[in-house]
């Protein structure tokens, strides 16, 4: 199989090595090459470098990939660590998008950082390459920095569902990377992206819910901005603190930012400090509904049970005079 597979003494000698060595992520690469049929995907590794050299064959159409284009059949991926310590990096995903039927690229456990690679960037592995077919792309536990993914997002011209959880990092808030470039990348999709869900973990979970605003240092304004830009956007789910921020910027009309084909508003993470506001503004939102967003049917609040007996009664009130549309509580995500 190494004769197959590898061409220089170097890479064979190198592979070798870790195959003897009973390298799972190792024989993981080879039983790729033979997998022609193959459909679904689920990967979980601890060595990015040994699949990142099989994935760079693929899409370069270098042996043994070089009779037939790969994974004819492959229309969904997974993509995980074996350990949490070492964790996906967004280059890893990216050959996925270069295969003609791949059509949905998931990545779990996610962080920016540099892959050693011996070859030249993925970046430049366009010549030759089918146009992508990817409609839905995501990551989620673990992503610092939503920037590497927009490689993902210029990559997808038919993108139709991007989901994103950030992790806690200072970065985020501290203004160490750009966010304007995600979100041209964003409108990049505008005519073709259907759902978008922005969040991060921690205020998505239990303890991070009663944290106040003044304490909550996150916002995603700087990633997302107005969103009528985004012409058939049907669902949206962000922060609730996200929400406030994006009703501040926008002189309090929150409804007014949002694009006019939205039919289903998710908000996570009610921060109490700030939840006595909140049903006024879905009230508010719905109030404006036939103005601002005429499609809009459903609007769903993910909260702990400890924020949902606070305000009880508020919730039940807006339920009843939502006319037109329904409203959910549900739990937690994280």
């Amino acid at each position: 199989m190494l004769n197959e597979t590898f061409t220089t003494k170097t890479e064979k000698a190198r592979w070798k090595k870790y195959l003897s060595r009973l390298c799972a992520v190792a024989w993981m690469g080879l039983l790729l090459t033979r997998l022609s049929r193959l459909e679904t995907l689920r990967l979980a590794y601890d060595h990015d470098q040994l699949l990142q050299d099989i994935l760079e064959k693929a899409v370069m159409r270098q042996r043994p990939f070089h009779n037939a284009p790969p994974f004819p059949f492959l229309r969904e991926v997974m993509i995980g660590s074996l350990t949490g310590y070492r964790p996906v990096t967004t280059d890893l995903a990216l050959p996925f998008y270069y295969f003609p039927a791949v059509r949905e690229v998931l990545v779990c456990n996610i962080q920016e950082r540099l892959l050693q690679q011996s070859r030249r960037s993925l970046d430049q592995l366009t010549v030759g390459s089918p146009a992508c077919q990817v409609t839905r792309a995501g990551a989620m536990m673990g992503a610092f920095d939503p920037t590497g993914m927009t490689k993902w997002i210029k990559m997808c011209p038919k993108l139709e569902h991007f989901h994103v959880v950030l992790d806690y990092s200072p970065d985020l808030h501290d203004g160490h990377f750009d966010t304007k470039v995600f979100r041209l990348s964003l409108l990049q999709v505008k005519e073709t992206l259907k759902s978008l869900r922005l969040g991060f973990m921690r205020t998505a979970s239990d303890r991070f819910e009663f944290q106040s605003a003044a304490m909550v240092q996150y916002d995603l304004y700087g990633l997302l901005g107005s969103l009528k830009e985004l012409s058939v956007l049907q669902q949206l789910s962000i922060p609730h603190v996200s929400f406030m921020r994006l009703k501040i910027t926008s002189s309090g009309s929150f409804a007014g930012i949002l694009p006019r084909s939205l039919e289903v508003l998710e908000i996570t993470g009610v921060v109490v400090g700030c939840s006595t506001n909140i049903v006024s503004d879905l009230e508010d939102l719905v109030r404006y509904r036939d103005h601002f967003v005429p499609q809009l049917r459903r609007i769903v609040l993910k909260i702990s049970p400890m924020v949902v007996q606070i305000l009880s009664a508020a919730f039940l009130r807006f339920a009843y005079e939502g006319a037109g549309v329904m409203f959910e509580i549900q739990g937690p995500d994280f």
